[in-house]
């Protein structure tokens, strides 16, 4: 284009680039066309804007709706069998794997327990599954990518196996299995790969209970599955008989050989070694060696009450830190509420955040979002004899809940264990339903982190604009025709925002305030006021001012005049 004669001959001068900003056409250059380009339409994927469809493709140079949602919720496994699922692996082609429990299950393996496992496809369809006995009783707790591609799934099993890793390729057949073969009654939490000298190294987070004491684990394994060395430590120094329990939850890797781990300990109270304190939640470097304990290392979080992490991330953006979800009985509404905190790169609070519904509520997994923020899941429980409803929230850099969703209805059982990203950042989730009075169900969720369309526009289980942000009101999005229906919810604990009543309690949908608070310090030289943020407050009165009969105030006491 604008060529040009130079020294006697015409010279280009530049490049013609085609691109006419559509994905349903290849564009390119030809000399005999008008402006020189030219398109052919293709049978690319594509997306369609409000992204609620699956499998979008091109016809005709146009994007053509695909015929699956892209958000939904399906069940795995056997019906009528208990299977759930505690992890997730996002594969690159928007799929899955999905790891758990089968108990009882296929063709009486031999189990109480089974290891199962499930690959699905980006549309939530079952590509394969397996379901094998290790032992007399076995699990896959938690799954991941080796640096390779393939899976590794991490799991425990019972009658000397130990903890385990097993790597798996693409079309499910297990490559190797490595083991600690060390019996007791372990659990294996989380998965990691650092690369050290010699190759990458797996590590696996976990439990080892000996009957006595709850002793935090890593077990180290080489790229081929070989057990290379496992620790353990409790509250007291290293390798300590008794001293307290501790508990690994979640593992991550910084990236320079180095590991922090998350989970939770409480020391023993006085001489007796089954003395304990309340929890702590706590996060531990280990060095790039083999992580020997140090209680200086250790950062702990949390109040008066139980605290305890059990799930880790690295914040994700332009200011470092860390995220570590759990449970707090230092602080909330609830008894136990779920709890969110967000660290600097030195482990110092920058902030937290409380979720609860008035019984056990808890996080079990959280993962770093894009824009500096998080997504949480685990389940919640109302007040009284109820089972777990599901608790899927995001929180923004800031620390606003941006939105948060429970399902489910009394007698029903949900619960959901972790989370995964995919490479557009839409949310998938693992975890377990039980319809009442049936088995558990193993579950696989796909939604969208960032609130996409409207519910009645983009439709199918949208559910960041179903959720009203009133706690008094359990919030469902209709799969069918998008519609998002509001369930007033009674007798659950709330809070009308107001420090001056108390028992606050859900009644028709809305937070009704419970008693007046009464601020009365039993001293009549104060006086007695309360402001619906600080709560109660008292003001000492001026000396002279007479409290009874030949009675005045002096410095703030009621004496003789």
């Amino acid at each position: 284009m604008g060529d040009a004669c130079k020294l006697g001959a015409c010279t280009p001068v530049s490049v013609t680039v085609c691109n006419d900003a559509t994905p349903c056409t290849d564009d390119y250059c030809d000399a005999a066309k008008p402006g020189g380009c030219a398109t052919t339409a293709n049978t690319a994927e594509c997306t369609i804007a409000g992204g609620c469809t699956a499998f979008d493709q091109c016809a005709a140079s146009k994007c053509t709706p695909g015929s699956k949602l892209r958000y939904f919720e399906k069940q795995l496994g056997v019906a009528g069998l208990n299977e759930r699922a505690y992890g997730i692996a996002a594969l690159p082609d928007g799929g899955a794997v999905l790891v758990g429990a089968s108990a009882n299950a296929y063709k009486s393996q031999g189990g109480l327990s089974d290891t199962a496992i499930w690959r699905v496809s980006k549309a939530g369809d079952v590509v394969w599954e397996k379901v094998e006995s290790l032992s007399s009783d076995d699990m896959a707790h938690t799954a991941a990518l080796a640096p390779d591609g393939k899976l590794l799934v991490a799991g425990f099993g019972l009658n000397g196996f130990g903890m385990w890793l097993a790597k798996y390729d693409g079309g499910g057949k297990k490559e190797w299995i490595g083991k600690t073969d060390d019996g007791g009654y372990p659990t294996a939490s989380a998965i990691v790969t650092r690369t050290v000298v010699g190759g990458p190294q797996h590590v696996v987070c976990g439990i080892y209970w000996d009957g006595s004491n709850a002793y935090a684990r890593l077990a180290y394994f080489n790229e081929k599955g070989g057990f290379m060395l496992a620790t353990k430590w409790n509250g007291g120094p290293a390798n300590s008989v008794h001293g307290g329990h501790m508990e690994c939850r979640d593992i991550v890797s910084p990236g320079d050989g180095t590991l922090m781990w998350a989970g939770w300990t409480n020391d023993v109270v006085g001489s007796n070694p089954f003395a304990f304190a309340d929890r702590n939640a706590i996060i531990v470097p280990v060095d790039t060696g083999w992580g020997v304990y140090d209680k200086n290392t250790v950062a702990r979080f949390g109040g008066t009450g139980d605290d305890a992490f059990y799930a880790l991330a690295a914040v994700k953006g332009p200011v470092p830190g860390w995220f570590g979800a759990g449970y707090t009985a230092s602080k909330g509404a609830g008894k136990q509420d779920a709890w969110l905190v967000r660290l600097d790169a030195g482990l110092k609070v920058v902030w937290d955040a409380t979720l609860g519904e008035g019984g056990d509520d808890q996080f079990w997994q959280v993962r770093a979002l894009p824009d500096g923020g998080a997504v949480a899941v685990g389940s919640f429980v109302a007040s009284g004899p109820t089972l777990p409803f599901l608790l899927i929230a995001r929180y923004s850099a800031a620390g606003t809940k941006v939105w948060h969703t429970g399902g489910g209805s009394g007698g029903d059982y949900h619960e959901r264990f972790d989370v995964a990203l995919t490479g557009d950042n839409d949310l998938l989730v693992a975890g377990v339903f039980a319809p009442k009075g049936s088995k558990d169900q193993a579950v696989f969720q796909r939604m969208a982190p960032f609130g996409q369309a409207a519910c009645t526009v983009c439709g199918k289980l949208d559910y960041a604009t179903c959720d009203d942000g009133d706690y008094c009101s359990n919030d469902t999005c209709d799969a069918g025709d998008g519609t998002c229906t509001h369930v007033a919810m009674a007798g659950l604990t709330c809070t009308d925002d107001n420090a001056c009543t108390a028992s606050d309690a859900c009644s028709n949908g809305a937070c009704v305030p419970g008693a007046t608070v009464l601020c009365d310090d039993k001293n009549p030289c104060t006086t007695e006021t309360c402001d619906k943020v600080k709560g109660c407050s008292y003001t000492t009165m001026k000396d002279g001012v007479e409290c009874g009969s030949g009675l005045v105030c002096k410095v703030g006491k009621c004496g003789v005049m």
